[in-house]
């Protein structure tokens, strides 16, 4: 099983121990941020994480897409229910006093907390990931709970997975490129594919059971995940870019600057 990165960037030479520790803090500084200048500089800085992580346009599409499917979505609608029951019922407890600016700006925030998870995620082998969370959930390891097991499970089952949507996508394209003259078949096959995708993952899932319990009971813990703390050079200029990036922010926040 191969669980590294597929491309090696700056980012994901860094420890992901460190580099969790980073991203948690600079997802939550958005909210305590009021001016304007606060989130140009963030946004500047996240623009630079992105090149350095190599981003690519799908990733970046995808993870808008997820945004307004799982955050703008409810949030607008649980806000058309909100201003529909203030509008047509007295009972003040549905009158939502937040203005549009108000709003965008929370959403905003919200934002730039769901970009910094993505740029994680993104720069970090998935082994390394699992390694992080196999330290951090520690405490419930020492109260006898098969956290081991449970990692193990996950490990084999993204990568079955991930196995399973590559041989669809392949096959989704060399159909697509058969019917490349004709659009309303391609039309179609768009929309088909979409099933078929889900389809297929569900059935490959069950189809691969018997392998997945086959190589958990060949395998160790350690030969899928592990993590060992790291500090050196590249972790040190990435805790010290960042406390420059924090100074820079207080900076402006307090009114001393801009």
């Amino acid at each position: 099983m191969n669980l590294k990165a597929p491309e090696q960037n700056l980012l994901a030479k860094l420890d992901a121990g460190v580099k969790l520790i980073l991203a948690i803090v600079l997802s939550i500084i958005p909210f305590f941020c009021q001016k304007p200048s606060s989130f140009f500089v963030l946004v500047l800085f996240l623009g630079f994480l992105t090149i350095l992580a190599r981003v690519n346009l799908r990733t970046l599409r995808n993870s808008l897409l997820s945004y307004g499917i799982i955050v703008i979505f409810p949030y607008l609608f649980g806000f058309l229910v909100s201003w529909l029951s203030t509008r047509y019922s007295a009972n003040a407890l549905f009158v939502y006093e937040q203005g549009f600016s108000a709003m965008a700006l929370r959403l905003f925030k919200l934002f730039l907390f769901w970009y910094v998870g993505t740029l994680y995620l993104h720069s970090t082998p998935l082994n390394s990931l699992v390694g992080v969370l196999d330290k951090c959930l520690y405490p419930l390891k020492k109260l006898g709970l098969p956290i081991a097991d449970y990692l193990k499970v996950l490990m084999c089952v993204l990568e079955t997975l991930k196995k399973s949507g590559s041989e669809v996508r392949k096959k989704f394209q060399e159909k697509k490129a058969s019917l490349s003259g004709d659009h309303k078949s391609l039309f179609m096959l768009n929309i088909k594919g979409i099933a078929q995708t889900i389809v297929s993952f569900l059935v490959d899932s069950f189809q691969n059971l018997d392998q997945i319990q086959e190589d958990l009971s060949k395998i160790e813990a350690e030969d899928l995940y592990s993590y060992k703390l790291k500090v050196s050079k590249p972790e040190i200029m990435a805790i010290g870019c960042f406390l420059a990036i924090n100074l820079g922010l207080y900076v402006i926040e307090a009114g001393h600057w801009l």
